[in-house]
C-alpha cells in the first residue's frame, strides 16, 4: 500500500462511506465562484458540482477542501 514516509497514504473509501461537513461549517461556501479555487463549471471528489449554495444563505460558493456540500 503507499505510503507518505508517514505512515499509509491511502483512505479507505466507499460510495456507502462518503465524508460530508455539517451544515454549520465555515468551509461550506467559504470561496467566491470564480476565483483560481472555484473556477465555474468544477467539480469536485465525487463529481458532483462545486459553487452551489450549501449552507443556504442564497450566495453559492465552493466549499474548501474536495467534496462540495450538495444542498
Amino acid at each position: 500500500m503507499p505510503t507518505d514516509g508517514e505512515g499509509n497514504a491511502e483512505h479507505p473509501y466507499s460510495e456507502t462511506s462518503r465524508l460530508h461537513l455539517s451544515m454549520s461549517s465555515p468551509l461550506i461556501d467559504a470561496i467566491p465562484i470564480g476565483v483560481p479555487a472555484c473556477p465555474v463549471g468544477s467539480t469536485d471528489l465525487y463529481g458532483m458540482p462545486r459553487g452551489v449554495d450549501g449552507n443556504g444563505d442564497g450566495v453559492p460558493g465552493c466549499d474548501i477542501g474536495a467534496i462540495e456540500h450538495q444542498p
